[in-house]
């Protein structure tokens, strides 16, 4: 597929350059007829929200998120749409822990353990071990929970929450390395409860079979795989800073096994870390402690400079069909105090989650015009689960030339896999057939064919598309 032909033909693989020509040549050498599909995702997901984050120079203030900080994100979402290609769909997913809105309406069920791990990143639980850290017994019987300031904005209207994507973060932000089954599942059917309470499950913009793990732990802990698989949580994220969590191929999930987390084959989205840091709500802060981890390697470095080398990170993930979200945490969106910047095109008082996507979309920009899409975490594993099927169903495809012009194009398959088919401009599908159509803003289309195993599926061509 085009995912894979774009990022092996042309190296240096991590140089725009070589990306872009190879594109070129792609769509040159094929005439605009080629199996795969153009997808640029960009999926900015924020841990912790409506937890309170400790500052990382003075552990006595906290900063949490506040109604208007959400209100001026909306809004900017909606504008930066407009600015971006045509059929871009760009929007932030939050990662959510519940116990922070019984912190912040002062509730006496609040649940109080302790969520920070006891053992290394590495750890691998010997399955059945353990203490528990939860209470044997708990109420959620809440009460007064209007008294948080953002549960009764989220709960005001489907508006003030409908505008970004949720997904479950465990209810206290326990880590999970070296969790109980108990434990684990304490986390998330409280986590649930309370997004029931929000009015999110059920919603098109709720993430039911998905989870980002507190700290990314409990992927080496077949307790808490065994339990999240147990709640309907199938799939996580990763961290592409910790090798032993980076598959083999970065187009695909890392997926558990026996010898790393005592469980096999749970699903894990490789997921990127970037340098906009958990505790950091101002740029000043963020820039401080850039220059405390690298200081002694790059010398003082500004956020202008900081910003840059994320883009000579970020962008050629992009332009390689990376799907990788991009980590972020809750503190990063503070931006209604925050001084006015201009980042690109966009003047006004910017996060620095705000800024960072600025820059790097400005910069994108710049190079194509194809449309930028976020989506659903369990929107994003179906995506991974198709590109994996398409990996291992054996895929043949053959085009019928009539008088120089491409009248069919064949497909063929040993396993059920979804095969796309991407056409030149202004060519389409001719009848009905066993597929879908899509076509995002100014994009070519893409015929997508649901492959049963060892059939074969015709796309007769309304027109042709010539083939001297």
């Amino acid at each position: 597929s085009l995912d894979e032909d774009t990022n092996t033909d042309a190296p240096p693989l991590r140089s725009p350059t070589s990306l872009l020509l190879n594109h070129v040549w792609i769509a040159w050498g094929t005439r605009g007829v080629f199996q795969g599909n153009r997808r640029v995702v960009l999926q900015c997901q924020v841990d912790d929200v409506l937890l309170g984050t400790e500052n990382y120079f003075d552990a006595n203030k906290i900063f949490r998120i506040r109604a208007e900080d959400l209100q001026q994100i909306y809004a900017w979402q909606d504008d930066l749409n407009t600015r971006l290609p045509a059929g871009s769909a760009f929007k932030l997913e939050f990662a959510f822990n519940g116990n922070g809105i019984l912190e912040n309406a002062s509730s006496p069920l609040l649940i109080n353990v302790n969520t920070e791990s006891t053992v290394a990143l590495d750890y691998k639980k010997v399955p059945g071990t353990g203490t528990n850290r939860w209470p044997a017994s708990f109420s959620t019987a809440w009460t007064g929970l209007t008294a948080d300031p953002l549960f009764a904005f989220l709960t005001a209207s489907q508006a003030n929450q409908n505008r970004v994507n949720w997904v479950t973060h465990t209810f206290t932000h326990e880590n999970l390395d070296d969790a109980t089954t108990y434990d684990v599942t304490c986390e998330i059917q409280t986590n649930v409860k309370m997004a029931q309470q929000l009015g999110l499950v059920g919603k098109a913009w709720w993430s039911p079979n998905s989870i980002v793990t507190p700290q990314i732990s409990g992927l080496f802990n077949g307790d808490t795989l065994a339990a999240l698989t147990a709640q309907g949580l199938t799939t996580a994220v990763g961290d592409n800073s910790r090798a032993n969590l980076v598959p083999a191929d970065k187009y695909q999930f890392w997926r558990s096994n026996t010898s790393t987390s005592n469980y096999n084959g749970y699903t894990v989205i490789p997921r990127s870390p970037t340098e906009v840091y958990y505790t950091s709500d101002t740029v000043d802060q963020n820039v401080q402690i850039y220059n405390t981890i690298y200081g002694t390697q790059l010398g003082t470095s500004t956020w202008a400079q900081i910003l840059e080398r994320e883009n000579a990170r970020v962008i050629p993930m992009l332009l390689g069909f990376r799907h990788d979200p991009h980590m972020f945490h809750q503190a990063n969106l503070r931006n209604i105090d925050q001084p006015s910047v201009t980042i690109g095109s966009k003047t006004g008082r910017l996060s620095i989650l705000q800024q960072w996507v600025e820059n790097v979309l400005a910069k994108y920009t710049s190079l194509v015009s194809w449309p930028v899409q976020s989506m659903r975490m369990d929107d994003l594993a179906v995506l991974y689960r198709d590109r994996l099927a398409r990996e291992t169903c054996s895929i043949s495809t053959s085009f019928t030339v009539t008088s120089s012009v491409l009248t069919t194009i064949s497909i063929s398959t040993v396993n059920a896999c979804k095969v796309g088919v991407t056409l030149p401009l202004g060519s389409i599908p001719s009848g009905t057939g066993p597929w879908t159509t899509e076509k995002i803003g100014n994009e070519p289309m893409t015929v997508w064919v649901n492959m049963a195993a060892g059939s074969t599926a015709s796309i007769p061509l309304t027109g042709g598309v010539a083939w001297a």
